[in-house]
C-alpha cells in the first residue's frame, strides 16, 4: 500500500483546481485535502481499485465508484516521474476492458474543464464530453442574501 500512497500524495502537488482561485486556502491544505479524499474513495467497499506498474513500481492508479452497471472514474492518475509514456491511456483502458467484460453500461469520468490534456487522452479513448461545469468561491466574507 506504500506505493499506492505515494501516487496518491503524489497525484495532488501542483494540481490546478477550482480551490486554488481562494487566496484565503493555502495550497498544501488544498493538495492534502484532495489526498485526504482520495484515501476515502479508495476505502470504499463499493469502489475497485486499478493500477497501471513500470519498471516493477505502481507508477499510477484509478479508483472507480461502482453503482450496478454504471462505473464513474472518480480518479486516475499517474505519478509524475512516470508521465508522458502512455501510461495514462493504458490505465484507462484497463478500466473500459474490465467494463466491457463485466457488462457495464456507461462508464462516466469527468475533470477540471481547463485540464485539456486528459480530455484530449479521452478523446483518443472514445470518451465524448457531455457538460461543463464552472465552480466559484465567493471569498469577500459577505455572501449575497438569497431570495
Amino acid at each position: 500500500m506504500g506505493e499506492v500512497e505515494s501516487v496518491i500524495a503524489d497525484s495532488f502537488l501542483g494540481y490546478i483546481n477550482h480551490y486554488a482561485s481562494n487566496p484565503l486556502i493555502s495550497s498544501d491544505l488544498i493538495a492534502d485535502g484532495y489526498a485526504e479524499w482520495a484515501r476515502s474513495t479508495l476505502n470504499d467497499s463499493r469502489n475497485r481499485l486499478f493500477v497501471v506498474n513500470h519498471e516493477a513500481r505502481v507508477a499510477g492508479l484509478a479508483v472507480v465508484h461502482v453503482d450496478g452497471d454504471i462505473w464513474d472514474i472518480e480518479l486516475a492518475s499517474i505519478a509524475t516521474p512516470f508521465q508522458r509514456r502512455g501510461l495514462y491511456l493504458r490505465l484507462v483502458r484497463q478500466i473500459l476492458d474490465e467494463g466491457a467484460r463485466t457488462g457495464v453500461s456507461q462508464l462516466v469520468i469527468s475533470t477540471q474543464s481547463h485540464n485539456i490534456a486528459v480530455q484530449r487522452a479521452w478523446i483518443k479513448l472514445g470518451f465524448r464530453p457531455i457538460a461543463s461545469i464552472e465552480t466559484v468561491h465567493l471569498v469577500d466574507g459577505n455572501p449575497p442574501a438569497l431570495s
